[in-house]
């Protein structure tokens, strides 16, 4: 396995530790919507934005599916289910955030793709584990 993809599997599951990484990457997400509408490069491409915030959205639905899965719950689909809804409220908290930041504005379609793409990346978690956990018992 190579070294980049070694230090993603092996990102801790267990204890506190295991939402560092998402709230790392809320982090960046956070900071990159505090910047200011007109200090980022003009796009002429329609709902270019949209294609950012799934693209920003999706790791944190994997991450969070990831840190969700080693909770108590016996059943993995409710953490699939607090993952999206966490990464969701993230959304609208961001959007909401973004009403404060010149030249920004708040979006219920982009909350709507924010919250698509915490799905997908959730659904993607759960299907490699669905593989890794199927490869391991064949």
């Amino acid at each position: 396995m190579r070294p980049v993809a070694r230090f993603f599997w092996n990102i801790p599951t267990s204890g506190p530790s295991r939402y560092l990484f998402p709230i790392l990457w809320m982090l960046v997400i956070f900071i990159l919507s505090s910047i200011p509408g007109d200090r980022y490069p003009r796009v002429d491409i329609p709902n270019a934005d949209k294609g950012m915030h799934a693209l920003l959205y999706l790791p944190v639905g994997w991450l969070f599916a990831r840190a969700t899965a080693g909770e108590w719950w016996r059943q993995r689909w409710i953490g699939l289910v607090i993952a999206v809804v966490a990464g969701c409220v993230f959304g609208a908290t961001d959007e909401i955030h973004q009403i404060w930041t010149p030249h920004r504005e708040c979006s219920m379609a982009d909350w709507v793709v924010d919250c698509a793409a915490v799905g997908v990346g959730a659904l993607l978690w759960w299907a490699s584990e669905v593989t890794i956990l199927r490869a391991k018992s064949a």
